[in-house]
C-alpha cells in the first residue's frame, strides 16, 4: 500500500504540536503496520513500496515533534484557594496533557515540551500520539539451523538508505553466533553476497552443511580359482555353454585359493553445530577354512591348498578333497566306481554299472541305464539316456546335455541343456529345460522354465511347483503301504493311523507360499499343469507362449 505521508498539528489548545519530521499518518497504513511490524527498511518497502522514500529515518535523541504553550500574560490571573495563580495551574496540566501524546519508542521532555525518539526507525502519528516503529537499517544476517543441524541456510537482507551492507565476514559472524562451526560453505557465502549485492533482494542461501556417517565396507571373500560349479554361463540363445563348465576343480599342494579383502572402517559424520556422528565400521569377513586348506603364514588373509585335489565349497567353506579320475569308459574294464571323495570320468557310463561318490562327478562322456549317486553336484557333458533303468541322486545341482527315458533327483538345480524327452525330473529348487520338454513329469519347489512343452500329438506331460519333492515321494510311498494293507484286510484302526500320517505328508508338501512355471514358446494339448495345492490346469488345444504360471498367496495367476 503506497500512502504519501503529511505533517499534522494536533490541537492542544492554540498552539498544538509541530511535527518535525515526515511521519505515517495514514489511518489504514498503520492499521496495517501495526499488524505486519516490519523490523527492517527491506520489510517496510515491502509495505508502503515507494512512499517509504518519503519517510524521515529517525534516530535516537531526534526531536520529533514540539509544543508552544499560551503566554502566562494572555491568562487570566486568578487565584485559587491554595494561592497559585491561574496560569501556573494551567501549565502544568497542560504539560501532563502533551506527555501523553509521547507513544511507543519516544519520549517527552517537558523542559523543551518537544516529543523525542528513543529508538531508530520510522515515524507514526495517528492524531494522539508520536511514536517510533524501531526499524533496522543495516544490512541484516539471518540464520537458520534445521531441526537435526544437518544445514544451515542464511538469509541476507539488502541495508537501508546510506546504511552499511553486508559482508561475508558478516555472514561469518553470524554462522559463529548461531553455533555453526563445521561444513561451512565459503563459495556459497560469496555467491549469496554478490547476489544480493546485484539485485538488491532478499537472498537465502544454504551456506553450510552437516556430513551423514558412511559405514565401513564390509569384509569380502575373493576366489582366486575358478568355481565352475557355482556360475552356469550362458550364451544369446539361453543354451549353456557347456565347454566353459566345470564342477570339477583340480588344484594343487599349496595353491593360493581365496584372498580376505578386508572391512574398511566408518567415516564418523558430523552436524553443522559439530557434533560428530559415529560411523559404524564394516563387517570384517570370515575366512571359509575347511579340511585341507590353509592359512598362508605370510599373509593372514590368504587360504593355500594343503594337498593335491579337488575344491568344493560345502555349507560356505572350501575344502579339498582328493579326486579320482577314471580314464575312459565305466564298463567291465572298471567295474562299479565306489569313492569317497569326487571322480572324473572322461569317457561313458555304461548300462548296468553304478558310480557312487562322495563329493562331485563329472562325466565327460554320456551315461546309460546305470545308478549315479553323488554328494555333491552332476555333470553330464552327454546325455542321459536309456531304457528307463537308469536314476541319478544328487546333493547339489544336476546338468545334463540332454535327457530320455530316465530318473534325476536333486538338491540343487537341474539344468537340461536341450531336449528332455520322457524324464521324471524332480528338483527341490528348480527344473530348467533349454529345449524340448514333452512326456514325463517335472516337479520342483520354486520354478520350472522350459522353451516348448508337450507335443503336436498329445504326450501326456506333467509339470508341477509348489512341493517339496522328498515329502510327496513320502506320502506315494505311504499311499502304497495302505494299498497293500487294504488288500491283506489289515485292521481298520492301523490303516486310519498311516491315512492319518499320508495326509499330514502331503499338507507339509504343498505348503509353499510362491512358485513359478515359465513356457516360452508353446504348450501343446496334454500338458498338465499344478502349483501347489491348486487345481491341474489341463490343456486341450495348443496355447502359444510365453506362458506364466504363478503361484500368489494360494491363487493361480496365468499371464
Amino acid at each position: 500500500m503506497d500512502a504519501a505521508p503529511d505533517r499534522r498539528t494536533a490541537g492542544f489548545g492554540p498552539s498544538g504540536p509541530h511535527l518535525d519530521v515526515e511521519a505515517v499518518t495514514d489511518p489504514a497504513l498503520l492499521e496495517t503496520l501495526r499488524v505486519l511490524k516490519p523490523d527492517h527498511y527491506y520489510d517496510l518497502l515491502q509495505v508502503v513500496g515507494s512512499a517509504a522514500a518519503g519517510l524521515d529515518l529517525v534516530a535516537p535523541g531526534q526531536v520529533l515533534a514540539r509544543f508552544t504553550l499560551p503566554d502566562a500574560g494572555d491568562a487570566t490571573d486568578t487565584a485559587s484557594e491554595d494561592g497559585h495563580s491561574g496560569v501556573g495551574q494551567d501549565y502544568d496540566g497542560g504539560t501532563r496533557v502533551l506527555a501523553r501524546t509521547a507513544g511507543h519508542g519516544t519520549e517527552f521532555d517537558a523542559e523543551s515540551l518537544t516529543v523525542v525518539a528513543r529508538a531508530a526507525g520510522i515515524v507514526l502519528y495517528d492524531g494522539e500520539q508520536v511514536g517510533v516503529m524501531p526499524l533496522a537499517r543495516d544490512g541484516r544476517v539471518e540464520v537458520a539451523v534445521n531441526a537435526d543441524a544437518s544445514e544451515a541456510h542464511a538469509t541476507l537482507t539488502p541495508p537501508g538508505p546510506e546504511s552499511k551492507p553486508v559482508s561475508v565476514a558478516d555472514v561469518a559472524q553470524g554462522l559463529a553466533s548461531s553455533g555453526v562451526r563445521l561444513g561451512v560453505d565459503q563459495a556459497a557465502i560469496e555467491q549469496a553476497v554478490s547476489e544480493l549485492e546485484a539485485t538488491g533482494q532478499r537472498v537465502c542461501a544454504k551456506v553450510a552443511s552437516g556430513r551423514r556417517p558412511q559405514p565401513g565396507t564390509d569384509g569380502a571373500i575373493e576366489y582366486l580359482v575358478d568355481i565352475g560349479n557355482l556360475p552356469v554361463a550362458a550364451d544369446s540363445g539361453d543354451r549353456i555353454d557347456f565347454k566353459n563348465l566345470n564342477i570339477i576343480c583340480g588344484v594343487e599342494r599349496n595353491q593360493a585359493l581365496v584372498r580376505r579383502i578386508p572391512a574398511t572402517k566408518g567415516v564418523p559424520g558430523y552436524t553443522v553445530t559439530g557434533r560428530i556422528l559415529p560411523a559404524k565400521d564394516g563387517r570384517e569377513a570370515q575366512l571359509p577354512l575347511g579340511s585341507n586348506v590353509q592359512v598362508d603364514p605370510g599373509d593372514p588373509n590368504v587360504l593355500r591348498s594343503a594337498i593335491d585335489g579337488n575344491l568344493r565349497v560345502v555349507q560356505g567353506k572350501i575344502e579339498v578333497n582328493k579326486s579320482f579320475t577314471v580314464p575312459g569308459n565305466v564298463d567291465y574294464s572298471t567295474g562299479h566306481i565306489k569313492y569317497d571323495h569326487s571322480v572324473v570320468i572322461r569317457g561313458d557310463v555304461k548300462g548296468g554299472f553304478n558310480v557312487e561318490c562322495g563329493g562331485d562327478l563329472e562325466v565327460k562322456g554320456a551315461v546309460e541305464d546305470c545308478g549315479v549317486r553323488a554328494g555333491g553336484g552332476v555333470l553330464i557333458r552327454g546325455g542321459f539316456m536309456g531304457q528307463g533303468a537308469g536314476m541319478i541322486r544328487a546333493g547339489g545341482a544336476v546338468r545334463l546335455g540332454f535327457g530320455r527315458n530316465q530318473t534325476v533327483q536333486c538338491s540343487g538345480p537341474l539344468i537340461v541343456e536341450r531336449e528332455a524327452i520322457n524324464m521324471t525330473l524332480r528338483s527341490d529348487d528348480s527344473v530348467s529345460v533349454a529345449g524340448l520338454l514333452v512326456g514325463g513329469e517335472v516337479m520342483a519347489r520354486n520354478r520350472i522354465e522350459c522353451r516348448i512343452a508337450g507335443n503336436p500329438s498329445g504326450s501326456r506331460t506333467r509339470l508341477e511347483v509348489g512341493v517339496v519333492c522328498e515329502l510327496v515321494q513320502a506320502a506315494a510311498g505311504l499311499a502304497r503301504e495302505i494299498e497293500v494293507m487294504r488288500r491283506r484286510h489289515q485292521p481298520e484302526q492301523e490303516v486310519a493311523v498311516l491315512e492319518q500320517r499320508h495326509k499330514a505328508l502331503l499338507e507339509q508338501a504343498y505348503a509353499i507360499g510362491s512358485a513359478t512355471i515359465v513356457v516360452k514358446e508353446r504348450i501343446n494339448p496334454g500338458v498338465l499343469v499344478k502349483i501347489g495345492a491348486a487345481p491341474v490346469i489341463r490343456f486341450a488345444e495348443e496355447t502359444r507362449g510365453p506362458v506364466v504360471f504363478t503361484l500368489r498367496d494360494g491363487e493361480v495367476k496365468i499371464s
